[in-house]
């Protein structure tokens, strides 16, 4: 990050963790907390950007900013965190598409569009359907373009406007500008819906729905519009995040133990949850994010000399 733009994020977190220890109430999202660790394993390794997600966070709207290159043939893994983004698709020189996408439901393998730079901004979940007003169910998985008349013409502005950011810094500086432009009114929407999606992983839904002053129909009704996943499937998803987060801070931790502190019944509990988000056993899926995110070693890229022939190769 330049050093005037990570100094403003830098502030903005030292205000909440101020006011955190001065007794005050942090910003709930700051509890919401979703990661890509082959994305993010890409990005830091690679030498190229990402904004740490811990401070995107505190914003309520953005969970994180990320870049980077198609520079060779791999594949990448993105786990199920909730979170819609919106995905920038830029040549050497040239925004040349645009497009929104809902927020994944299960382990994907697969490598990313064919074009040489992706700018990618992911989304608190909700922020999506306020911003355009589409069901989250109905694009989970998917990537699709700007949808109607009224988004268009309110995302029109932005999108003219990242045509000339060239940077990383610069691209994430006009996401920023107009995120505080709709700030006002994404907050009338996201505001009640928050508290939804910062929730203890131990609450049954019936509570949750209680502690919102909601039926539960009325609870199913908001998840499947603003998360696009049913309110105990969300709660799947989240158990599983946590769960596997600690599991990469430490490898070595008894997995028993582990069903236990993120509130499965036990060991197989926790299996056959993981199966059925990935595909993989815990002990297989660690074993497999820790080799691939090792495994791959690339030489710095930066924008400026990205190279005109280097757009049809896969990274």
């Amino acid at each position: 990050l330049s050093r005037g733009l990570g100094d403003v994020y830098k502030r903005q977190a030292d205000k909440y963790r101020a006011d955190a220890e001065g007794g005050r109430t942090m910003h709930p999202t700051a509890l919401f907390i979703t990661s890509q660790p082959y994305i993010e394993s890409i990005c830091q390794t690679r030498y190229q950007y990402l904004i740490p997600k811990e401070i995107c966070q505190l914003d309520g709207i953005i969970m994180r900013y990320f870049q980077f290159y198609r520079t060779d043939n791999i594949n990448f893994y993105q786990f199920p965190d909730c979170c819609p983004s919106i995905l920038f698709f830029y040549d050497s020189t040239h925004l040349i598409d645009v497009k929104f996408k809902g927020a994944n439901t299960y382990l994907k393998e697969g490598p990313p569009p064919n074009v040489p730079i992706i700018f990618g901004i992911d989304l608190f979940p909700g922020t999506m359907t306020a911003l355009t007003h589409i069901c989250a169910k109905k694009i989970n998985d998917q990537e699709v373009e700007i949808p109607d008349s009224n988004t268009a013409k309110l995302m029109q502005p932005f999108i003219e406007k990242m045509r000339y950011a060239l940077t990383f810094e610069e691209r994430v500086a006009t996401s920023q500008h107009f995120i505080d432009s709709w700030r006002a009114w994404l907050n009338d929407t996201l505001n009640p819906l928050r508290p939804l999606f910062t929730f203890d992983r131990a609450l049954r839904v019936t509570e949750l729905a209680k502690q919102n002053g909601y039926s539960d129909r009325q609870l199913l009704r908001l998840f499947n519009r603003y998360v696009g996943r049913s309110p105990k499937r969300t709660q799947e998803t989240l158990q599983f995040r946590d769960s596997f987060q600690a599991m990469l801070d430490d490898p070595h931790h008894s997995l028993t133990e582990l069903a236990w502190d993120y509130h499965y019944y036990d060991l197989s509990h926790m299996t056959r949850a993981y199966e059925k988000l990935s595909g993989f056993t815990p002990h297989a899926l660690l074993t497999l994010i820790l080799t691939s995110s090792t495994s791959q070693t690339i030489k710095p890229v930066s924008y400026t000399h990205l190279r005109a022939h280097e757009t049809g190769r896969n990274l």
